[in-house]
């Protein structure tokens, strides 16, 4: 058990981007879950489109895949807390509600760009990507992993 704890602690310790300064590491450690959390997400669905050739359900289930490593990456390295009963109950609302702000946020910056050319397709994704992001960084951090609230 204490060589578990030595190798744990030590595993947390690569994470540590900033050691002993007062700069937080938790939005470079969001970052770094969220990219990874994106790219399980984009590989796992492109292997099940091909291997199925259902979008909607291989959509669905990288997405769900990407919010699974999201879930336990932000728990236990960014902001390093015990879950609760409810917190993957939270994660999820703020998931869900996250997914429709992407979504909104997207079709939006679509529509004022008034075309569909490539380059506004992938400025509307990366606008609708932030506004998301940020919203899911705060959320996770005041609301569903708040060492605070019981």
């Amino acid at each position: 058990m204490k060589n578990y704890n030595k190798f744990k602690q030590k595993g947390k310790n690569l994470f540590k981007v900033f050691p002993n300064s007062p700069i937080k590491n938790q939005p470079i450690l969001f970052l770094i879950i969220g990219s990874t959390a994106v790219l399980i997400d984009t590989c796992s669905y492109l292997f099940l489109f091909y291997l199925i050739g259902s979008i909607n359900l291989s959509k669905f289930v990288s997405f769900i895949m990407g919010a699974v490593f999201s879930y336990y990456g932000n728990k236990n390295i960014t902001f390093n807390v015990k879950a609760k009963k409810l917190t993957p109950v939270y994660f999820s609302l703020v998931y869900s509600i996250s997914l429709g702000l992407n979504i909104f946020a997207n079709s939006f910056s679509i529509y004022l760009f008034q075309n569909k050319e490539t380059i506004s397709i992938l400025v509307s994704f990366f606008i609708a990507t932030l506004i998301s992001a940020l919203f899911n960084f705060v959320m996770l951090k005041f609301f569903v992993f708040n060492k605070r609230i019981k």
